[in-house]
């Protein structure tokens, strides 16, 4: 209170003095004023917006932050270290050495040309800056276009599994008379040993009808072989004879256990001539290559006159002690190869074994 109004919204009480507005009977305090919203935000910065910092130093006769000597030595090292760092980064794209390197690897790329050659008649790759191109004979397939284009050369050629490119391959040869679908195997044996040649028929559609293996007994690893193959399957339905390929998928080695002995010195296998049923007929001479009496079993096989192998057969001995040769007059039940003229056939013993049981 006072003895006089202090102001606007002081009032006088009945003993003559002078209150303040809030103590009057009928004051009404003001609604409470909305601080302002906090100012829109923007991405951070790498350096302190030094117009910020004035915004909000205290009124009076307070120092601006800006002005202190503390922020003064902070922005310092900032814009000290933006310097280095500029500096870092063109001293690295002009360094001499990095250019010499980038040119060298373009000349390289540009200048260098490298040929690589995979066997006779096989694929010849060069390559001459960023452009490839592949030559097999004479067939064009280019891919891409521009400086960057690859451009392939290819013919027709033979997948195979066997010793080279062409060298193993299948035909489809007719029914025989049962009804069972029959193939011509040609290939090369990749291994000394028993052997499972698989092969895949092929129907017009592109998919594969039928899986047949082809077991071949002691063969020899660079052995050629020309066999007729009876899958014992006949021509599923709705598949025409016309349409079918066979692929050579597989030649891999089948055997289990030790091998049977090979022929002694003297063991020989000749080709007799034909019977009057028209089977090819043998000699066999062999020596019992075991420490026991047993009875054998005799792998030959029988080549045209190019040496190869046209059919693998067996026949038996009974009773025979070791050490003690026998000859044996085997009928191979087999007709004459067609192709191959019976007198220019050879006969050679593959393997030995012990048939006893």
């Amino acid at each position: 209170m006072s003895d006089t109004s202090q102001g606007d919204g002081w009032w006088q009480a009945s003993d003559g003095k002078w209150y303040p507005p809030e103590t009057h009977p009928d004051y009404t305090a003001p609604a409470p004023s909305t601080p302002p919203g906090p100012p829109p935000t923007s991405p951070p910065s790498a350096f302190p917006d030094p117009t910020a910092a004035m915004s909000t130093a205290p009124t009076g006769t307070a120092t601006p932050l800006w002005k202190k000597p503390v922020f003064l030595a902070i922005a310092g090292v900032l814009v000290l270290a933006g310097a280095i760092a500029a500096f870092t980064l063109g001293s690295d794209d002009d360094d001499p050495s990095d250019t010499a390197t980038t040119d060298a690897s373009t000349t390289t790329t540009d200048e260098v040309d490298a040929t690589t050659t995979t066997a006779a008649d096989d694929a010849t790759t060069t390559t001459a800056g960023t452009d490839t191109t592949t030559t097999v004979d004479d067939d064009t397939t280019t891919t891409g276009s521009g400086a960057d284009d690859t451009t392939t050369t290819l013919a027709e050629t033979t997948t195979t599994s066997g010793a080279g490119p062409g060298a193993d391959t299948c035909t489809y040869a007719g029914l025989d008379d049962f009804e069972d679908i029959q193939l011509e195997l040609v290939f090369t044996s990749p291994f000394d040993a028993d052997l499972l040649v698989t092969m895949g028929l092929i129907g017009g559609d592109g998919i594969r009808f039928m899986t047949s293996n082809a077991y071949i007994e002691a063969a020899s690893a660079g052995e050629q072989f020309r066999l007729e193959h009876d899958t014992i399957d006949e021509l599923p339905a709705g598949v025409s004879p016309d349409d079918i390929e066979c692929q050579v998928l597989e030649i891999e080695s089948n055997d289990f256990g030790d091998p049977d002995p090979g022929p002694a010195s003297g063991d020989t296998c000749v080709v007799n001539g034909v019977d009057s049923f028209g089977d090819i007929q043998v000699v066999i001479t062999v020596a019992n290559p075991f420490d026991e009496t047993t009875d054998l079993s005799i792998d030959y096989a029988l080549r045209d006159a190019d040496g190869a192998r046209r059919k693998t057969l067996f026949t038996t001995a009974d009773v025979v002690a070791p050490g003690e040769s026998v000859r044996v007059d085997a009928d191979t039940v087999t007709d004459p190869i067609p192709g191959t003229d019976t007198d220019t056939l050879t006969c050679d013993i593959l393997a030995i074994g012990d048939f006893g049981f």
